[in-house]
């Protein structure tokens, strides 16, 4: 039992690369001289997608 392999889902594929994405994100937004305004706004736009991904992850899930 404890010696399972941990299983990669869909979903913690998509949170390891969501938050890696979001940093990387957030550098160049302030890099390019960017306000808090369009990190908010990337933000946003980042919860949907996450949101729609975790959706359709437990859609397949249920088969």
């Amino acid at each position: 039992m404890w010696n399972r392999e941990p299983e990669w889902t869909v979903g913690t594929v998509v949170a390891v690369l969501s938050a890696v994405t979001a940093i990387i994100v957030f550098l160049l937004v302030m890099a390019m001289g960017g306000g808090l305004r369009s990190v908010a706004a990337i933000g946003a736009i980042g919860a949907i997608v996450s949101a729609a991904l975790q959706f359709l992850d437990r859609r397949v899930g249920r088969d």
